[in-house]
């Protein structure tokens, strides 16, 4: 009896030690099921956890025979297997030592626990070999899910559904699952991929897959497909679920003219925003979210209201315009931005197209200097506005192929804060913004769609750089120093959303988003015009803020 005890303590032993050196070389043993079974070294894994954790019980307390051989002769050629398979990589020992290392760490806390709970002499109370196990067990699997990627599976299933951003020539199609995996976009007959490098992306809960326009249009409807990746080692791989859905999609309608909405400055409140953009309803061409969707970028979850919002103002159904507003870039999820909305690259300037609509999107960053104390010394949009100045010049530069090409009717810009205009008392960026407006003054801009101050109003295109704009009495609050100063834009500028039913300024805005106001654009010809409308579908009576300018319901750009 003794001799079989001290067997089920070695197999144990040999189990756990088997098991230790397998998974330190989890990176390299795709090659067991490489021409076999994809699966196989994880099964293998698998049965290897699970005879250790046999010998471990049939060492504390069960005292069987048969299933001690079993275990026994399957432990030993696991621990050969898993030697061999070491010496035979022992170019990658260092590798396989020090993930061995951080697994025996665990090993040796649990058999400290173990221990000190349930063998020591002075302690004793009923079950403890059974506890013992039990834990004993609960602590190796810890080490599995520590030391291998297992540790991200989840049921998979598409978590924030789809929307179709406009950038270039292109769509930018952006969903989220709940596991990470693969994405890809099934169009008329193809697969796109989303992809780094020529590899499949399978990191990332957020897929976002580029797709050509006339590809989408064409094909009126797309299927996204996510495939939740398990597993990616060295040599293997294991994919596990995949879940898709289709999407009808109706590309912009030139025949009754362009309807778009703008909306911004929603903070969090999607739902009432969503309500205000579906005025047109079946007839939107797009939308144009300006910015500021969240409060901050905390979490994933603060990042996915960015999308959901995208996603609820279209539907997927639609093509979308994003710009990002100084919000989208605080806290440090601001980094991760770029992959739920649409831009190039990790930049939030760039041109768009949708059949007769040119638009270029900019981005002004924060609304202070960089040197501003909440922005802990990691602003550097002074550059970044340069590089805007460089992207600018280079579509003057190559305007044929840009807003003067084949079939352009209609031109349109979008910049969260403003650029026909900066604070009187803080004017940081007056310079930069004169220069910026040399620019666009060229292109012909129909309309700006802007936001930031929560206000909405129409600004003329008539006022001189450095002019100073005083708010009229009519338009809600005075005072003896100007609001604004012009930056010398020829182009006019809708400031494009408010949370209240009022353009009155003297009436504060609904902290908790019950009201919300965006705009409705309408192009048909040469009638350009625009109405600001609430969540109800009412049209709002409206006024210049400086001038002595009654626009009613529908104003004319």
């Amino acid at each position: 009896m003794k001799g079989r005890k001290v067997a089920a303590i070695v197999d144990a032993a040999v189990g756990f030690f088997a098991l230790l050196v397998y998974l330190s070389m989890h990176t390299m043993l795709g090659f067991v099921g490489y021409f076999t079974f994809t699966a196989l070294p994880y099964l293998m894994g698998a049965l290897l956890l699970a005879t250790a954790t046999c010998a471990a019980i049939l060492a504390l307390w069960k005292n069987n025979l048969v299933l001690l051989i079993v275990t026994f002769v399957w432990n030993g050629l696991m621990l050969l297997f898993s030697l061999g398979y070491f010496f035979g990589f022992l170019t990658h020992y260092k590798g396989f030592l020090i993930e061995g290392g951080k697994i025996f760490a665990v090993y040796v806390f649990a058999a400290i626990v173990v221990y000190l709970c349930f063998f020591h002499a002075k302690v004793e109370f009923r079950a403890k070999r059974v506890l013992s196990v039990v834990l004993c067990a609960a602590l190796v699997l810890t080490a599995i899910l520590c030391f291998t990627d297992f540790r991200t599976i989840r049921i998979n299933y598409l978590d924030d559904e789809a929307a179709v951003y406009a950038v270039g020539e292109d769509y930018q199609i952006v969903w989220t699952t709940a596991s990470p995996g693969s994405g890809e976009v099934d169009v008329g007959g193809r697969t796109y991929y989303d992809e780094y490098a020529g590899q499949l992306r399978t990191t990332d809960r957020v897929h976002k897959v580029t797709v050509p326009q006339d590809v989408l249009d064409e094909a009126k409807k797309y299927v996204v497909r996510s495939n939740a990746m398990l597993s990616e080692q060295g040599f293997s791989g294991l994919f596990g679920y995949e879940v898709k859905r289709e999407y009808s999609f109706r590309p912009v309608d030139e025949t009754d003219g362009i309807q778009a909405y703008a909306i911004s400055d929603s903070h969090d409140y999607t739902g009432v925003a969503a309500r205000a953009a579906g005025y047109f309803g079946d007839k939107t061409d797009f939308v144009v979210l300006g910015g500021d969707a969240i409060n901050y970028l905390e979490t994933e979850q603060n990042l996915s209201t960015v999308l959901n919002l995208a996603h609820a103002c279209t539907g997927g159904r639609i093509p979308c315009v994003f710009a990002r507003g100084n919000h989208e870039l605080k806290c440090d999820g601001s980094e991760r931005l770029h992959r739920y909305v649409g831009s190039t690259g990790e930049n939030f300037f760039y041109t768009f197209r949708l059949k007769n609509v040119w638009g270029v999107v900019l981005d002004m960053g924060e609304d202070h200097a960089d040197d501003w104390k909440e922005f802990y010394d990691t602003a550097i949009y002074t550059q970044y506005r340069e590089r805007q100045i460089d992207f600018l010049d280079g579509l003057i530069a190559d305007k044929e192929n840009e807003y003067l090409s084949d079939g352009v009717d209609y031109r349109v810009g979008v910049c969260h804060v403003p650029t026909s205009f900066c604070q009187y008392d803080r004017d940081y960026a007056f310079d930069y913004l004169v220069r910026l407006n040399d620019r666009l003054n060229r292109m012909d801009l129909d309309v700006m769609l802007s936001g930031h101050y929560h206000e909405i109003f129409l600004a003329e295109d008539d006022y001189a750089a450095g002019q100073p704009l005083f708010y009229t009495e009519s338009y809600g609050k005075t005072s003896s120093d100007p609001a604004y100063l012009a930056t010398g834009a020829r182009y006019k500028t809708l400031l494009v959303s408010r949370r209240s039913y009022t353009q009155d300024v003297r009436v504060k805005e609904y902290v908790l988003g019950q009201e919300f106001v965006g705009t409705a654009i309408e192009f048909f010809g040469t009638e350009k015009t625009a109405r600001f409308t609430t969540a109800g579908k009412e049209v709002l009576f409206t006024q210049s803020p400086f001038e002595a300018i009654e626009y009613g319901k529908v104003i004319v750009l």
